[in-house]
């Protein structure tokens, strides 16, 4: 803080990081600068918006370059022209005040050597610290090329030197200067770039960023200064009359002269250190919701300045009210848009609440018949649970029927087995006495046909008998033939006995298959003889010993 003809002057800057980067966790790509010679002899300060654009890898540290150099380069200039003469320093002053092409080309060589120290420095930069290969991986072809190494720190600028008796001042893309005068008078005087609008903005990094700077000089002298301020982009974009004139107080650039007196009136009343300290405090809710809390720009801002205080106090009272007036008339239109918003909601709503009484009472009528539909079912379930405690009770009677039936098929199955080997058995015995059997009937046969024989031969006619001696042929005839018959009826014997066991074993089977639970087996096919009922009794054939022989004719 200084003085200036008795008067206190003092320089102030701060940046902080916008709600959009807190949100996304990315850094203030913002940058700002103050300073003030130590003996008030000039004042100079600087902001830049570096781009968010994603192209735009390091536009945070093309912002602080910026920053830094145009800084230095005003100092140079102020301590220029505080080293040479009075004469030289009014001839220079008279110069950039009456003559035209002069100022021009003036600021042109200050345009072309920030320029040109910006472009310098980030070249440095980028030797010193060249980007990761995935970071520029990311970028398009053309931006990969060494001569759109600016790009990657595409920022703007914006700078001030009050150098009395004028302030000078410069401007390369977006932001606003707001200078307050003596009388009380508020305007920005930097021409303005029709190309930044909105999201677009014109930059260090264009190629025709020379000629695209913007300049303007005032004379202290016929207009004093009381306050000159710069800010970038997050403070204009939090306002609705920005580039609108909405009425009222709510003109064009209403709401940015609104805030621009609410920082006048706080730094009237505030040190620099003070002032630095409620920017840092109050400006991220700034970005976050804007002065009035209807909504902020959600970018990082940055605020310099130079400052009068002694004049700014005589304002106060008045810009108050206007503050005051700009955020009840900022108020009053949100109510407003709320109660249009309202009224549509309203008749929406009301409609709703008519069809959700209709469905109520729809729903209410089904009630009613499912309330009584259940009343019905309850005492369906009621009598269901009594039945179903008696099916209970026969199904476990049942259950253990049938643990008695598997069991004792189970011992029948055991039964069943050993039947079947016995049957088995009686078979195999049974084959083999038919066999003998079979056998002794041939034998038998033969016999007959040889005693056929001999009796036809002693009956042909011519043939005498011949009286046999006693143990002679028909001795030996007979004695053969009872022989013959006592095999026969042997056999016969042998036989009824094999089938008395086999069905006797069979009967066994047929008894196991018909008990509870068992399992009926088909007679096995081939069986010599049907399966006999109980208490039948096999066929027997009468003994060939029984029949009557023929004995042959006596002659």
């Amino acid at each position: 803080m200084v003085n200036e003809n008795g008067a206190t002057l003092y320089s102030f800057c701060q940046s902080v990081r916008g709600a959009s980067h807190v949100e996304r966790g990315t850094p203030c790509e913002d940058a700002s600068g103050a300073y003030s010679a130590d003996n008030g002899a000039y004042h100079v300060v600087a902001v830049a918006d570096g781009h968010g654009d994603f192209r735009c890898l390091r536009s945070q540290r093309g912002a602080e370059l910026a920053v830094s150099v145009a800084m230095d380069f005003l100092k140079e200039v102020a301590e220029e022209k505080l080293s040479a003469s009075d004469a030289v320093r009014e001839r220079f002053f008279h110069d950039m005040f009456t003559n035209p092409r002069y100022r021009q080309l003036e600021f042109r060589r200050w345009s072309d050597v920030i320029l040109s120290r910006w472009n310098d420095a980030l070249r440095r930069d980028y030797d010193a610290n060249p980007p990761a290969p995935d970071a520029l991986a990311s970028l398009p072809e053309r931006l990969r090329q060494p001569d759109a190494v600016p790009h990657m720190y595409g920022s703007t600028l914006m700078a001030a030197l009050y150098f009395p008796p004028a302030l000078m001042l410069l401007q390369q893309g977006d932001g606003r200067c707001e200078v307050f005068y003596t009388d009380g008078a508020i305007n920005q005087p930097i021409p303005w770039d029709t190309r930044c609008e909105g999201n677009v903005t014109t930059s260090l990094c264009d190629p025709d960023a020379t000629i695209s700077f913007r300049s303007q000089i005032l004379d202290l002298r016929e207009t004093p200064v009381a306050a000159c301020y710069l800010g970038t982009d997050g403070v204009e974009d939090a306002y609705r009359d920005t580039y609108t004139d909405l009425g009222e107080s709510h003109t064009l650039m209403g709401g940015v002269h609104c805030f621009y007196k609410a920082l006048s009136c706080e730094a009237a009343e505030r040190s620099p250190e003070a002032l630095t300290a409620y920017l840092s405090e109050t400006l991220p809710d700034f970005s976050a919701r804007g002065q009035y809390g209807y909504g902020g720009s959600w970018d990082d801002v940055s605020v310099a300045g130079i400052v009068r205080p002694e004049t700014l106090s005589r304002f106060a009272e008045t810009w108050r009210r206007d503050v005051r007036r700009y955020g009840l008339e900022e108020g009053l239109f949100w109510k407003a848009d709320a109660l249009r918003s309202g009224a549509r909601k309203y008749e929406i709503l009301s409609k709703r609440c008519e069809e959700a009484r209709n469905r109520l009472d729809a729903v209410r009528e089904e009630y009613s018949v499912y309330h009584e539909e259940l009343g019905h079912l309850r005492h369906n379930k009621e009598s269901l649970e009594k039945e179903r405690g008696n099916h209970e009770e026969e199904l476990a009677a049942l259950r253990e029927e049938i643990r008695q039936r598997e069991r004792l098929q189970a011992a029948c199955d055991g039964s069943l087995k050993i039947r079947r080997r016995e049957l088995e058995e009686a078979e195999k015995n049974f084959a083999a006495y038919d066999a003998d059997y079979q056998a002794i009937k041939e034998d038998k046969r033969r016999i007959l046909e040889e005693l056929l024989t001999l009796s036809q031969a002693q009956a042909a006619p011519g043939n005498t008998p011949t009286q046999a001696a006693p143990g002679g042929a028909q001795t030996q005839v007979a004695s053969a033939d009872t022989q013959a018959q006592k095999m026969l009826s042997q056999a016969q014997k042998t036989l009824i006995q094999a089938q008395k066991v086999l069905f006797q074993a069979r009967e066994k089977f047929v008894q196991t298959q018909a008990a509870p639970g068992s399992v009926q087996t088909p007679t096995p096919s081939g069986d010599t003889q049907a399966q006999a009922a109980p208490g039948d009794t096999p066929t027997q054939e009468k003994p060939i010993g029984t029949q009557t022989q023929e004995k042959p004719s006596e002659p």
